[in-house]
């Protein structure tokens, strides 16, 4: 007996089951202190020194098409309409966080009907119903932040090497375009995927033909060009951000190569520039000063904090710049480079949390004065009904629950890897598909941890594709298990 449910039923209910973080937190957005920069700038769209337009660009295009007339026109021929006009508008649920949720569930949808297809609309509903049950991609999804674009581009460029028409590979290609010009880190990981896949493609990824690998090397320097351009005719340089060196050094700071360097070379003259010499004899003489974190390097505003002591945000490029060359062209730096580079990558890839940054905001911050001058039902509902204001979201329970779910996956993913029998049962291209979300899990948490911050944030916008893939694989063994039996029952 065939389990049927009806196409449309299987929609809605899927749809709904997305957006369970909405019921737990009586909020349809949630916000991190970084949603205020993002927000501002959309209003004011000014090209920001450590951070890409295009986040802010897309929120500010959404505003504009949301409140044109044609559009709201459109609206009004669908019974939706009466309760999008009465709930949503001028909400940034309705004009930010639907359309990309719709996107992540679209590439979500197509990355299953490409490599664990199924013609049972209940087996497919029940595969994505597990996705949301077991990994935080719907407490992603409702975030006002880049972070969602992430797990776009992954799906995206699966879907794009494997697409079967070249109108698929566009439309798959312009989606990996913007999603890879939110955030600086999505660059640098589709750049790392793209080289592997030119350099590897014979040996590992054979069923990907050569023209689409070829076709997304290409196409990952468009970001790159995008976010140089944007920042060249803002005045920023020619540069992705301005502020690289910075965050840079912050790292270094908390991985403890700048007190290295700096017990190493203190006696010495590291630049002829009296500037920088300066500047570095400065930051010697507050070395037991240095924090732990990276974030305490870089927002400390004090005078005579390391960062201040040593130019700050605006002249201490000339010396980061110096001893970032200085450690890459000498050997004796290289070890602790590499050895400090995967112990950061291990720490950042097994975080599973979410909820970092959302706690209760202050009305007087980006968030609160951007949200009341521009989208006040927005406003209103943060300071008025959002369980974020008042700690009443048990993230704790759910980062349990996610950290047991994901050990329990990992688990039986071993066992399937040095299972023979089973593993051989996995058709080649999934098999490729897995290798490929590994390939961005891997090079997500390098780059976040070893350019930026070593937080469970950061991971787990990545990390829960690898745990959908091994939910679809598990279930895939369970569904022709049940298949098998009930033909020998026949």
């Amino acid at each position: 007996m065939k389990l049927k449910l009806p196409q449309n039923i299987a929609i809605y209910f899927v749809t709904v089951a997305f957006f369970f973080p909405i019921f737990i937190s009586n909020a349809l957005v949630l916000y991190t202190p970084d949603s205020g920069a993002y927000l501002l700038n959309s209003i004011e769209l000014f090209v920001p020194a450590d951070r890409p337009i295009f986040y802010s660009l897309y929120i500010h295009l959404s505003h504009i098409l949301w409140n044109n007339p044609v559009f709201n026109t459109l609206l009004q021929w669908t019974a939706f309409h009466g309760q999008t006009k009465s709930a949503f508008n001028g909400s940034l649920f309705a004009q930010v966080i639907l359309p990309t949720s719709i996107l992540i569930l679209a590439e979500l949808y197509l990355f299953i009907r490409n490599f664990f297809p199924t013609p049972n609309s209940a087996i497919k509903s029940l595969q994505l119903l597990c996705i949301f049950a077991l990994t935080p991609v719907s407490w992603i999804a409702i975030q006002l932040m880049p972070d969602v674009f992430g797990p776009i581009m992954a799906l995206a460029t699966c879907n794009f090497l494997f697409a079967k028409n070249n109108r698929h590979k566009i439309i798959h290609a312009s989606i990996i375009l913007i999603a890879a010009s939110t955030h600086n880190s999505h660059i640098l990981i589709l750049s790392l995927f793209a080289i592997t896949l030119l350099l590897l493609q014979k040996r590992y990824f054979q069923p990907i033909t050569k023209q689409s690998v070829i076709s997304l090397f290409t196409l990952s320097f468009a970001p790159w060009a995008m976010i140089i351009c944007t920042n060249t005719y803002a005045g920023n340089g020619f540069t992705t951000s301005k502020s690289n060196h910075v965050f840079i050094m912050g790292k270094w700071c908390e991985n403890g190569m700048l007190n290295r360097f700096i017990n190493n070379e203190k006696n010495t003259q590291i630049s002829t520039d009296t500037g920088v010499q300066h500047q570095f004899e400065n930051l010697c003489s507050v070395q037991s000063s240095l924090p732990v974190h990276a974030w305490d390097f870089v927002w400390n505003n004090q005078p005579q904090s390391p960062f201040q002591i040593s130019g700050g945000w605006h002249h201490s490029k000339k010396l980061y710049n110096t001893i970032f060359v200085h450690c890459l062209t000498h050997p004796q730096y290289w070890p602790y480079l590499l050895a400090s580079a995967i112990e950061e990558t291990g720490k950042q890839i097994i975080l599973t949390g979410i909820g970092d940054g959302i706690t209760p905001l202050d009305s007087n911050a980006a968030v609160g004065t951007t949200l009341k001058a521009n989208y006040p039902k927005d406003y209103q509902a943060l300071f008025t009904k959002n369980k974020q204001q008042t700690w009443g979201i048990n993230f704790g329970a759910w980062n349990q629950w996610y950290f047991i779910m994901a050990l329990i996956l990992n688990v039986t993913f071993v066992y399937i890897l040095f299972n023979k029998s089973l593993f051989s049962k996995l058709k080649l291209e999934q098999k490729i598909a897995a290798l490929c979300i590994f390939c961005f899990v891997v090079y997500n948490a390098f780059v976040t941890a070893n350019f930026a911050n070593v937080l469970a944030r950061l991971n787990a916008r990545f990390l829960w594709l690898w745990h959908a893939v091994i939910v679809l694989i598990i279930l895939q063994f369970i569904v022709n298990q049940l298949r098998n039996k009930n033909q020998s029952i026949l």
